[in-house]
């Protein structure tokens, strides 16, 4: 699948889905909207022209680090904007992917089509198929592990783990990982690894493989976009047209625009909010669910800039942090 097909399908189904919204939902969240205070970051304030925005990290001193599609890294430090990208540092392709941050502050960048690069004290290095084992040059996704074990997705050359310098390459004629791209992870706190591919889900767990598709499950397809746990070990999956599945002590529910209020099959981005409410970023909006109670926010009738939401995080404020495609990004904070 050409990513920047679905791209330009995912922007047309956001402006029909804007458009075919039911009513009782946009009343519900014009009020509800009211709760939050939204903060759309212009060019004007960040010093760069960031329209689609992939992923943040935030460390624990309060830096927020911002990964646009074709303009580098941007960070915010001590009220202070600085951008990063392929004329000013070594950062090897301004169209960022994914972003980890580890437990000492090193910075993790996965890059389509220029690698891995890490940001540790300052100093830059790029780990590409040239100099390393990394498999692809495309990574997609990241997920740091309490071990210091960093797993990185990519596109079309499967699974890697980094470990004290040490790779090991997982795909699918190796492993039993169903598909060799690999678009989301999920470190789960009993060190399971969750892997969201283009061939269904996978569940990693003291290197043994359970694997979920829809022929083994009701996955309802196979496309695994997006991935969040709860507490409780409940996971939360968000796939490229089938809706939003949960999985929960082996049962599965799966919802969808026709049995809920969730605007879009496509979902692209999952995180929980400091409250513990999960919030979804669709192709047709953002979402926020608690309790059972669906809240749906769109630029109709919030101060969400575009309605594809391809990224969310939650930041140490509690303050969450959405990327969108074509609106740039958004600082979200409850109302007074």
């Amino acid at each position: 699948m050409d990513r920047r097909i679905t791209s330009y399908a995912l922007a047309m189904l956001a402006m029909l889905m804007a458009f075919f919204l039911p009513l009782s939902a946009t009343a519900a969240a014009q009020s509800s909207s009211q709760q939050y205070d939204w903060h759309v970051f212009s060019s004007a304030e960040t010093g760069v022209h960031a329209e689609s925005v992939s992923d943040f990290a935030q460390g624990a001193d309060g830096s927020l680090w911002v990964g646009t599609r074709n303009n580098g890294v941007v960070r915010l430090h001590n009220g202070t904007w600085k951008v990063f990208n392929t004329d000013n540092s070594p950062l090897p392709n301004n169209e960022i992917e994914s972003f980890a941050l580890g437990a000492d502050g090193t910075l993790w960048v996965g890059t389509w089509g220029g690698g891995l690069a890490r940001v540790q004290n300052g100093a830059w290095h790029v780990f590409n198929t040239d100099n390393s084992a990394l498999p692809n040059n495309n990574v997609w996704s990241l997920a740091q592990g309490a071990d210091e074990t960093l797993w990185i997705g990519t596109w079309g050359g499967g699974l890697a783990r980094l470990q004290k310098g040490q790779w090991q390459v997982f795909n699918a004629n190796n492993s039993a990982l169903p598909n060799n791209d690999v678009w989301a992870l999920a470190q789960g706190a009993d060190n399971t690894l969750w892997i969201g591919t283009g061939g269904g889900l996978a569940r990693l767990q003291k290197g043994q493989w359970q694997v979920f598709t829809t022929d083994n499950s009701d996955l309802p397809t196979k496309g695994v976009l997006s991935l969040a746990q709860d507490n409780d070990g409940t996971l939360w999956i968000g796939t490229n047209g089938g809706g939003l599945a949960r999985l929960r002590n082996g049962n599965w529910k799966v919802f969808t625009p026709s049995n809920s209020q969730l605007p879009s099959n496509v979902v692209m981005s999952l995180a929980h909010g400091p409250d513990g409410s999960l919030w979804i970023g669709t192709g047709g909006g953002l979402v926020r669910l608690n309790d059972g109670k669906w809240q749906v926010f769109t630029t109709d009738n919030s101060g969400l800039p575009s309605n594809v939401v391809l990224s969310i995080a939650r930041g140490t404020d509690g303050s969450l942090w959405i990327g969108t495609d074509g609106g740039g990004f958004v600082r979200l904070r409850s109302g007074s």
